[in-house]
């Protein structure tokens, strides 16, 4: 399906081994890896954002905050311990994904 997509844009890369190149495969099974948990911290991030008190985007607002500014200015920095876990564990789980051997 990927090379079905990319014959559109670059025919050339139809004839790429994906899994057998060591860098390219390194690069597939990272993206696996943090598809699969993808969900998970959307719901992370869902409920740090909800858990948001209403008081407080309301003085925001009041302020003259809208969109992009109540987001980057008051938002983000609120829930900047879950942002900094979750790529804790995002890193975590990607390490543990590249089981090396070294004997």
């Amino acid at each position: 399906m990927l090379n079905y997509f990319l014959s559109w844009f670059q025919p050339s890369m139809l004839d790429s081994e994906w899994l057998s190149d060591p860098h390219r495969s390194l690069l597939i099974v990272a993206i696996a890896e943090g598809y699969k948990f993808a969900a998970v911290y959307m719901v992370i991030f869902y409920s740090a954002l909800i858990s948001i008190s209403e008081e407080v985007i309301e003085a925001a607002r009041m302020d003259g905050a809208s969109g992009w500014k109540l987001y980057r200015y008051i938002k983000l920095p609120m829930i900047k311990g879950i942002i900094f876990t979750s790529i804790i564990l995002v890193l975590n789980g990607s390490l543990k994904s590249f089981d090396i051997r070294t004997c």
